[in-house]
């Protein structure tokens, strides 16, 4: 079992955003196979210490067509990586998807079996 993390720090519209990146793996030790794959995320507003939510930043990042825009990206992302067919997608964000800010870019990560198969791992998307 293995963790990391990593830590980017952005100013979205007025606000300074510390984004945290935490990525917990198993691997098996006979094989060296990864056996599971998981990325958990924080965003901290610096100011008030507060954790935010995507509808925090989806506006200031992407627009006001931010929701077309992030279910377009999804759609793109998986199905030009072949890994589910245009007929197959039906997947509609949430909002409660794992996200952060990099260079103040939004990315979506998509936890294995989330969206697609387990082969896939864990799906990290910047969505522009």
């Amino acid at each position: 079992y293995t963790v990391s993390y990593n830590t980017y720090d952005n100013i979205v519209g007025n606000t300074r955003i510390l984004s945290i990146t935490i990525y917990q793996r198993v691997i098996d030790d006979a094989t060296k196979d990864t056996t599971t794959d998981k990325v958990e995320t924080y965003n901290i507003d610096l100011v008030t210490k507060k954790i935010i939510s995507q509808s925090d930043v989806l506006f200031d990042i992407l627009g006001k067509d931010y929701n077309t825009l992030l279910k377009n990206s999804i759609k793109n992302y998986v199905v030009s990586n072949s890994m589910i067919s245009e007929e197959d997608f039906n997947y509609t964000p949430t909002g409660l998807e794992n996200f952060y800010i990099k260079d103040s870019k939004l990315h979506i990560i998509l936890n294995e079996n989330e969206l697609v198969d387990k082969k896939y791992g864990v799906i990290d998307i910047t969505i522009e």
